[in-house]
Order: structure tokens, then sequence, then C-alpha cells
């Protein structure tokens, strides 16, 4: 479309750091620690993509978080990873 002139609006997918073929069969199956770290995790990708003012948008990848963290520490993780990807951008 873009290339007939039409003006296009990016389309940001946030994915889960758990989808394997068990969670596709059932959420309901998913640890609640383990919940609690993906909604963080897609709240904070989602976070750093509505940022303005940057042309460049750094998401946090899956591989670069340790997921066998408790809760605290991943969360600690997490805002520092963001953090960095802010300052990225800049």
């Amino acid at each position: 479309m873009q290339k007939q002139g039409f003006k296009v609006n990016p389309l940001v997918i946030l994915e889960s750091i758990f989808i394997d073929d068990e969670m596709r069969n059932s959420w309901m199956n998913l640890l609640k620690n383990d919940l609690t770290k993906d909604r963080a995790f897609r709240v904070m990708n989602l976070l750093l993509s509505i940022s303005n003012g940057h042309s460049k948008i750094a998401l946090i990848k899956e591989n670069e978080l340790d997921k066998t963290l408790p809760v605290d520490k991943f969360m600690g993780q997490l805002v520092n990873i963001a953090i960095a990807k802010a300052f990225e951008r800049d």
C-alpha cells in the first residue's frame, strides 16, 4: 500500500515470552508467576513502542530476559533492560 502512495501506520505485535504448544492449548495452565512476568514484559514493550519523538522502536526480546528469576528479580531485570533500550534510541 505504501508503494501505491497510501499512508500506512505501523503495527507492533507484542508477543508473549511464554509461547509454546502447551500454552497455546490452554492459558489456564500458565503459572501465576509466569503470567505476571509475561504481562509485565508486554506492558514494558508497549511503553517502549509508544514513546514519542523517536523514529526507532527498540523492544525487549525474549532472549534478553532470564525467565527463571523470581518475579521481583525479573521485574528489576526488565526495568534495567527497558531503561537501556530507551537510551539506545536517543
